[in-house]
């Protein structure tokens, strides 16, 4: 796969903001109730990669390729329910507000 490719555009993916997942991570670690083993960090729109890549080519005024377009494939879709039943609450819900506070100059890039 080269630089810039999505590989399979209808591929589900998953992101969580840093700010969130440090937020996630604090928030666990210090509440009362004993936490569960396990929790699913990830914010609540699982996309297809050529969504993403779409939005991102729409906010950068770039060519999108058409085909990024695509359907949802059958791949897993993660559900952060879980965590939110603790009572955490995301900054960033979905990846359009976690990529918006960098595109507009609000946050950090990180290459």
């Amino acid at each position: 796969m080269s630089e810039g490719d999505v590989g399979d555009p209808s591929r589900t993916t998953h992101r969580v903001h840093r700010d969130d997942l440090a937020r996630a991570i604090t928030h666990l670690l210090t509440m009362t109730a004993q936490p569960d083993a396990l929790y699913l960090v990830t914010d609540d729109a699982p996309a297809s990669a050529g969504e993403v890549a779409t939005y991102l080519a729409e906010r950068l005024d770039a060519n999108a390729d058409p085909s990024w377009r695509g359907e949802w494939s059958a791949s897993r879709r993660l559900d952060n329910s879980r965590l939110r039943r603790t009572g955490f609450a995301f900054d960033f819900p979905t990846y359009r507000e976690g990529y918006a506070v960098v595109l507009d100059g609000d946050g950090v890039r990180h290459s």
